[in-house]
């Protein structure tokens, strides 16, 4: 959202409890996959967005920010209860577009995807490299735990094509910070 002269204070969980699905529709690998964030399919993601909105009008309503506010332009005035709150998250929730832990490096029987050396479990010469093998989110963007990745990744296939299977450590020179999975809204506030 782009307002001219607004203030715009962000809510966002950065541990969402709810999980989406990602479904492949077609045997075609140019065909998009179906996405389904599933927002809100665990009852307490709303609540803690609810209360994250509610502090975000208590924090423009403290002095000295409150000053150089006029009235709450979104959700708006007339959004009060926490029923109407929770409607209008509903319709305005969105991403941050940090997506993640679609495929995890997990063992096998807890749901994982991957194995430590990025193989897909069950497939030959298939690995996965990028922030879907990550098992849980984190509260960082993804470009730097996913370079780490990416750098420890290529230590592990120069490894194996070199002979030396199955990398059980290595060194890198950066460091790998997993994840995000975000949900976020804007409470905006026009400028006096």
């Amino acid at each position: 959202m782009a307002f001219s002269g607004a203030i715009s204070i962000g809510v966002a969980i950065q541990h969402p409890l709810s999980t989406g699905r990602l479904f492949i529709n077609s045997s075609s690998a140019f065909d998009p996959p179906v996405i389904d964030p599933n927002y809100f399919s665990h009852p307490l993601d709303i609540v803690v967005f609810r209360q994250g909105i509610k502090l975000a009008r208590q924090i423009g309503a403290t002095a000295p920010l409150s000053t150089s506010l006029g009235a709450e332009t979104s959700p708006g005035p007339s959004v009060v209860t926490d029923e109407d709150i929770e409607n209008w998250l509903l319709d305005q929730v969105g991403t941050e577009y940090h997506p993640g832990s679609t495929c995890a490096m997990l063992p096998k029987s807890q749901g994982g995807v991957v194995n430590a050396n990025l193989q897909v479990y069950g497939l030959a010469n298939v690995r996965v490299v990028d922030a879907s093998v990550y098992p849980f989110s984190f509260s960082c963007h993804l470009g730097a735990p996913t370079y780490g990745l990416a750098e420890q990744a290529a230590n592990i296939i120069r490894a194996h094509y070199n002979g030396l299977g199955t990398l059980t450590s290595t060194s890198s020179s950066g460091s790998s910070i997993p994840t995000i999975t975000r949900l976020s809204i804007l409470i905006t506030l026009p400028l006096e």
